[in-house]
C-alpha cells in the first residue's frame, strides 16, 4: 500500500494559457464538468467536483443579484 496526498484547488483563471509550476504537479487537464465527471473514478472525488460546481453556481447567482 502507498500513502499519497491529493490536494484540490478551486481557482479562477482568465484563460487557459496560465503558467503552472511543473515541479508541483504530476498531471493536470482542463476539462468541462461532464467530461471531468466521466474521468473521475472515486466517489469522494466526484463529490468534491459536484460541491465545487455548486459553489461556483452560487457565487455566479449572487454576483448577478448585486
Amino acid at each position: 500500500k502507498y500513502h499519497k496526498t491529493v490536494k484540490y484547488f478551486l481557482a479562477r483563471v482568465k484563460n487557459q494559457k496560465m503558467k503552472l509550476l511543473r515541479s508541483e504537479l504530476q498531471n493536470y487537464k482542463w476539462l468541462e464538468f461532464a467530461p471531468a465527471m466521466k474521468l473521475i473514478t472515486y466517489p469522494e472525488t466526484k463529490n468534491i467536483l459536484k460541491n465545487a460546481k455548486n459553489f461556483i453556481s452560487l457565487l455566479a447567482a449572487r454576483k448577478k443579484l448585486i
